[in-house]
């Protein structure tokens, strides 16, 4: 598979988010699940993480982190291990499941809990302020199986101590395979596919209340790994420590609550998110050129126009996702979704 960093920090003409709100919020709860296809008391784990989902809607992301001994397979069963799970393992001492962590936090002193002890661990962390505010985009190209993952990144306080790290991971649900205590044709969900960061996270230098931060990833998506069941999961916390905020998208085209934009040099779009028609609003006067980008810099359109007090361009054609608008040295972002 290919991984590769595009954009690390975003262009300063850049300066309006287009995906993350700037009000402070409280925390999203991620919970890092510890699983194995040969445990015949996960599927019980599998249960309280998904009646947690449901009763906490937008509320509770999981990440199911397959390791140890009995994630090894035999026969015909799959192979849920990576080597991002066998390090996450390692570094908070996992030597039993079904067990989690919740948000990288202790509850009652313990760090690595089992799942009785999920919910309340949720409902404390979902109790808690975060500084830190997360949007994302993605967009898959089904022809070369790239996927393109944008995370805006906005800072609605100020950290807390020593710099931050940004992780982007990829999860898939509904991978029929065996499970121990299950069936032969058990549905596995939230599977940790990869990192797209690395495993400990993207340094992020400035942490202070009103700082925005841009990243771009590629990777390119396996055969064999269904774009439709996959999950991007971006978060942001201590190194190697607690988790401060997190958002989960679908990796085929989808992207988080956009606003309506514009910049100092009098350019606005709109709507935000686009749906059949972009309109440009610019101080500008006379020949205007314009042209539009994917995330992976691929031109999509572009034109000469006459500028007035509002242009409109057709974007019915475009996938959902993210896109980049240059108008005569300007440039924002914008959304398309349906």
């Amino acid at each position: 598979m290919r991984l590769a960093t595009l954009l690390t920090i975003a262009p300063i003409a850049l300066s309006a988010q287009t995906l993350v709100s700037t009000m402070p919020q409280n925390r999203t709860g991620i919970l890092e699940e510890f699983t194995a296809i040969n445990c015949p008391n996960c599927p019980q784990g599998h249960t309280v993480a998904a009646d947690l989902v449901a009763n906490n809607p937008g509320q509770l992301i999981v990440v199911g982190v397959h390791g140890g001994g009995l994630a090894i397979p035999s026969g015909n069963q799959p192979d849920f291990r990576t080597t991002w799970g066998t390090s996450i393992w390692s570094q908070f001492g996992v030597n039993a499941q079904p067990l989690g962590i919740m948000n990288r936090t202790a509850h009652n002193s313990q760090l690595v809990i089992g799942r009785t002890n999920w919910p309340n661990a949720l409902t404390a962390n979902l109790a808690l302020p975060s500084p830190v505010n997360i949007g994302a985009a993605t967009q898959f190209d089904q022809g070369t199986r790239d996927l393109s993952v944008e995370v805006e990144v906005y800072y609605a306080g100020n950290g807390a101590g020593g710099n931050d790290h940004l992780h982007v991971l990829l999860t898939e649900n509904d991978i029929i395979g065996f499970q121990a205590n299950g069936s032969a044709n058990y549905s596995h969900q939230h599977v940790l596919r990869s990192y797209i960061t690395p495993l400990w996270g993207e340094e992020m230098t400035n942490n202070t209340q009103g700082t925005l931060d841009t990243r771009s990833y590629t990777f390119n998506v396996p055969m064999g790994w269904n774009i439709d069941n996959c999950h991007v999961v971006a978060f942001v916390g201590e190194y190697q420590g607690e988790i401060h905020n997190a958002v989960e998208i679908g990796a085929n085209n989808f992207s988080t609550g956009v606003q309506d934009v514009s910049d100092t040099q009098g350019l606005s779009i709109y709507p935000q998110p686009a749906t059949d028609r972009l309109f440009i609003s610019t101080n500008a006067s006379g020949a205007m050129n314009y042209e539009i980008t994917d995330m992976g810099g691929r031109l999509i359109a572009s034109a000469n126009t006459t500028s007035g007090s509002t242009i409109s361009i057709d974007v019915s054609a475009l996938n959902n996702g993210v896109y980049l608008l240059r108008v005569d040295g300007h440039a924002q972002r914008f959304v398309v979704a349906r």
